[in-house]
């Protein structure tokens, strides 16, 4: 329950109306940082916090399993390597890691778009930045601000 509301609470930071670059990066950083460690750390108190949920409502807490498939082996058969994983484990690598890594994946590609926008127009929204750039710095900016492609209407 913690990952959404951390998740949310960075979401309506974003779509704030005073919403500052600056700020949204050191969130989006720090919610990287939570999500790659609720995914090395996180699936134990996912578990028991769902199990709590689901005595409360009556049910049984417990995976089904998958019916196997035994079939006759025959000799020329290749010997598959396959690891017989646990109705939890399969849980766990399949669902939970997987919506992880593309949640981590996609807050990634998130991050790196803020600090190109950070890295173009950064001391722009800054104020106190800009009032203390030099000369020299603030032509740098401006150069790399004219060489910028802009696709799109405006």
């Amino acid at each position: 329950m913690l990952y959404f509301f951390v998740v949310n609470s960075v979401s309506k930071i974003m779509q704030s109306k005073d919403m500052h670059i600056d700020v949204v990066i050191d969130h989006l950083r720090g919610l990287i940082t939570y999500l790659k460690n609720y995914r090395e750390n996180g699936f134990a108190s996912a578990l028991e916090s769902t199990k709590e949920m689901t005595i409360e409502m009556d049910i049984e807490p417990k995976f089904n399993e998958k019916h196997k498939i035994h079939r006759k082996k025959y000799f020329d058969d290749i010997i598959s390597n396959e690891i017989a994983h646990s109705a939890e484990d399969s849980f766990r690598v399949d669902y939970f890691l997987y919506i992880l890594d593309q949640s981590i994946s996609s807050i990634e590609s998130r991050f790196e778009q803020f600090l190109e926008y950070e890295n173009m127009f950064g001391f722009l929204f800054d104020s106190n930045k800009f009032k203390t750039l030099s000369v020299d710095e603030l032509k740098i900016y401006y150069i790399n601000l004219e060489k910028i492609e802009f696709w799109g209407p405006f």
